[in-house]
């Protein structure tokens, strides 16, 4: 996803990228939950930042379609 290296992105860019509401991301930001910016009553988000913030939030996959269980 080709960007300049010092654009923001607003709410319905975060949104329509992630594919969430916008209900979700002003949720996320009050509760720091997702790195922001606020300028002058805007909330902003570093691409960046976001890349980051995601991979984080990745979970490994398991081994095994169903666990073994002893028999």
């Amino acid at each position: 996803m080709p960007q300049e290296p010092d654009s923001l992105w607003d709410v319905p860019e975060l949104c329509g990228r992630l594919r969430v509401a916008r209900s979700t991301v002003y949720d996320w930001v009050s509760q720091g939950f997702i790195p922001h910016i606020k300028l002058v009553g805007s909330v902003r988000f570093r691409p960046s930042k976001i890349a980051t913030w995601l991979d984080k939030q990745a979970k490994p996959g398991r081994a095994s379609r169903v666990p073994e269980v002893p028999v």
